[in-house]
């Protein structure tokens, strides 16, 4: 990419925030999960059809012909009703295919004189051989196909197209007069079932924050450039503050900048990559060096060392790296203002001095020869 300037303006910067601010972006962590979630089958066709399959038949819910009423709502010119039916899965046709959900009602010979058929899909294409599905039932005049899918879609005539968004917002509607009836342990299932089925549709959200990525990409690169130019600043800005002290310029780290002891094996981090975010940094020391580490080993964290860290507020770690690296204590500052932000150099030399400085040479007396 060029690297040329495409937010030229503070005004600019301002507008293209306002514009992912008002993005209703999904929230992964307050969607709560349903059983299917949990069982580890959010997207099986085959049980969501069963669970249609329990729901259509008339009894042990207490819901009676609800889900197929609810379903009749969905077509227009087309009678779904019936007054005694049976509901099967995977109704095997004459060609070797199954149908998903099949609804059949018999006259008085056991003959079948109505029959709904229904190709339920989630996200897998629409494959199937539908003119066999017809053709199955070529000996029953009254009947209807219908294709069950997420999003709207064109299918041939005499196929019906119905999106599960559609049913189950037709089941809702006719819920309350039903509820009375209904048993209470079924009643959550189902309610976990709707929330589950709609959770489909929450994607659209997650549409609007993709195309706002795909039309504002250069820009929020170069907000990220931003950013990390101003890591930078602040890690340039601490090291001209310690030069004449015992910390010496390191080297910039992914999290922040690396401050080594003069002529110690003790290196100090400055970890700010969260300071915009959490207007916070962090200070931490670390012994280095399989003789420093040995010898941390062997002699125990001192009722001095302990005693001291307490009195400044720091925070003892007890981890080792296998590297020979021994992180020995850390604390974390807080950004109160824009004017600390701005004198972060200062405010870092004034911690160091006051909270580490007597602390490390502690340290140092301890664990380095």
């Amino acid at each position: 990419m060029e690297n040329t300037l495409l937010i030229k303006t503070t005004e600019e910067l301002k507008a293209l925030f306002q514009d992912a601010l008002a993005i209703k972006w999904l929230d992964i962590e307050e969607k709560q999960p349903t059983f299917m979630d949990i069982s580890g089958y959010p997207h099986f066709e085959n049980v969501c059809s069963n669970i249609y399959q329990f729901f259509l038949t008339e009894k042990h819910h207490g819901l009676g012909s609800l889900f197929l009423s609810a379903l009749d709502d969905c077509v227009e010119g087309v009678d779904l009703n019936m007054d005694d039916y049976i509901v099967s899965r995977e109704v095997y046709t004459d060609e070797g295919g199954r149908i998903d959900i099949v609804i059949e009602q018999f006259d008085d010979d056991e003959n079948i004189s109505k029959a709904i058929l229904i190709e339920n899909k989630i996200y897998h294409t629409l494959e199937n051989k539908l003119q066999d599905y017809w053709d199955t039932y070529s000996k029953v005049a009254d009947k209807v196909l219908i294709v069950l899918t997420l999003k709207e879609m064109e299918v041939q005539e005499p196929y019906i197209n119905v999106t599960h968004q559609q049913w189950i917002k037709a089941v809702k509607n006719r819920l309350g007069d039903a509820i009375s009836s209904s048993s209470l342990k079924y009643l959550a299932l189902l309610q976990d079932f709707i929330q589950h089925m709609e959770n489909y549709y929450e994607k659209s959200i997650e549409m609007d924050a993709l195309n706002y990525l795909y039309d504002n990409g250069e820009k929020i690169e170069q907000i990220k450039l931003l950013e990390k130019e101003g890591m930078n600043y602040i890690a340039d800005e601490i090291g001209k503050k310690i030069v004449d002290t015992k910390w010496e310029w390191g080297r910039i780290i992914l999290s922040g900048m690396r401050i080594p002891r003069s002529n110690k094996p003790i290196i100090g981090y400055v970890y700010f990559n969260k300071i915009f975010i959490d207007h916070e940094f962090i200070i931490e020391i670390w012994l280095e060096g399989e003789e420093q580490v040995k010898r941390r080993q062997e002699i125990d964290i001192t009722k001095e060392i302990r005693a001291l860290a307490e009195k400044k507020n720091l925070k003892m770690m007890e981890s080792r790296d296998s590297k020979g690296w021994y992180n020995i204590a850390r604390k974390t500052y807080s950004v109160a203002d824009k004017n600390e932000m701005e004198n972060l150099g200062d405010m870092v030399l004034e911690k160091l001095n006051r909270d580490w400085e007597e602390f490390t040479v502690l340290v140092c007396d301890t664990y380095v020869k």
